[in-house]
């Protein structure tokens, strides 16, 4: 019986697809408003879809193909609201920023690492072993002699802990709520959250600098970078409402410069987009993406540039 809820739940994105689809076997990407935050709110049945990584995920995406001819083009805008998040400390610990983007950086491993989860010699063979797939010299005499496999494994549930750790401590999350979505426990939760915090200050201090009023007993927050009142619902998603905004803007600017070069998308969710093209346009398209990005980085004119690279298949599972 091992695994039937999460086959049931696969189950249920199936069923929706059946249930929505047209008479040409078509579903439809939607929404059904706008989120305080300026993020669309999508609909069934594209909404929530697993990821390929996760148990049957894949199964479930790779049910949408593409028409005949044409092939899916899937453009993320990499890492787009932690990136907001560096622009929004950059003038308070622009050393931590630039750490940050120093090639070969691992936030989520230096997390585990300051939490007491991995000392240096996992962090160096998960690096290792991710590049070299368990191949060849460099890898740490402490795991020479061991199932590479295995361990690779065992330390990668310690890096989505922290990953997870990374993205919800941002936004305020509790230890109790990180515990829960890490599937660990209360106490190691705490540790990893200690890490985050004794790492990322400046979002606190960010954050305590926004500037808040009130109309008629509501409150609401100003963000500084896209120059928007936000109606602002408790004091601890001040950081959480503003970067996702700034996250929004920055990709609707993004899919407006797409657009305007002739690119109609079918789907958007939250950092990316998904779109149509004839078989044998991948390279004139990435042309077209890395010049959308190039028009967004120069309308900011951020310290920290945005990236995009799109990936191709015949069908959604065989994309990210």
């Amino acid at each position: 019986m091992q695994g039937l809820s999460v086959a049931q739940h696969r189950a249920g994105y199936l069923k929706a697809f059946l249930d929505t689809r047209d008479e040409d076997n078509c579903v439809t990407a939607s929404w059904t408003g706008i989120a305080k935050t300026f993020r669309v709110k999508h609909s069934k049945p594209i909404v929530n879809l697993p990821s390929n990584n996760s148990q049957y995920g894949e199964l479930v995406r790779a049910c949408l193909i593409a028409p005949k001819g044409k092939v899916f083009a899937n453009a993320d805008m990499s890492s787009l609201e932690d990136k907001t998040k560096q622009i929004a400390i950059y003038n308070y610990d622009p050393e931590y920023v630039e750490t940050l983007n120093t090639p070969g950086y691992d936030a989520h491993l230096n997390i585990a690492l300051l939490g007491g989860f991995m000392d240096q010699d996992d962090v160096d063979f998960y690096k290792w072993y991710n590049k070299t797939k368990g191949e060849g010299e460099g890898c740490p005499d402490k795991y020479k002699y061991s199932d590479k496999s295995a361990e690779f494994k065992r330390l990668s549930k310690l890096r989505k802990s922290s990953k997870l750790t990374n993205y919800s401590a941002t936004y305020g999350a509790s230890a109790k709520k990180i515990a829960e979505s890490a599937d660990i426990s209360l106490k190691d939760a705490e540790k990893l959250k200690d890490a985050y915090w004794n790492l990322n200050w400046s979002v606190k201090k960010y954050a305590e600098d926004l500037t808040v009023k009130n109309v008629r007993g509501k409150n609401f927050i100003w963000n500084p970078y896209t120059k928007l009142w936000l109606v602002l619902t408790s004091d601890h998603i001040k950081f959480s409402a503003c970067n996702q905004n700034l996250g929004s803007c920055v990709f609707d600017l993004f899919l407006y410069f797409l657009i305007q070069d002739g690119i109609m998308p079918i789907s958007t969710i939250h950092d990316e987009l998904s779109f149509y093209i004839n078989e044998g346009e991948e390279e004139i398209t990435k042309e077209k993406v890395k010049k959308a990005i190039d028009k967004v980085n120069k309308a900011y004119d951020f310290p920290i540039k945005f990236e995009s690279e799109p990936e191709f298949a015949t069908s959604y599972g065989g994309l990210h």
